[in-house]
């Protein structure tokens, strides 16, 4: 795999989905979220659809981290997309 745990967390930082940078968490906020997305992207073969995988990875981590329903997913969507795209386009 191409992408490291830090870069996929530099991405998750940059987007701050949450918001909790801006509110002052400290810089490590999303490292666990990162290591998640990480070990299960390690499995993912290079294939036509790994931007969906992807997303479907970062959308279980952040639901199940964050204890999100779904109007709380929705609201993070357009974040959740182009972390994704980041994520993809480093594998």
């Amino acid at each position: 795999m191409r992408i490291t745990v830090i870069e996929i967390d530099d991405i998750l930082k940059k987007h701050d989905i949450e918001g909790l940078l801006e509110m002052g968490a400290p810089q490590d906020e999303y490292m666990d979220e990162a290591q998640d997305v990480y070990e299960a992207l390690e499995g993912l073969q290079k294939q036509e659809s790994v931007f969906d995988h992807v997303l479907q990875i970062l959308t279980k981590v952040w639901r199940d981290s964050f204890n999100l329903d779904e109007t709380d997913m929705h609201r993070r969507e357009a974040n959740i997309v182009n972390c994704a795209k980041e994520i993809s386009e480093k594998l």
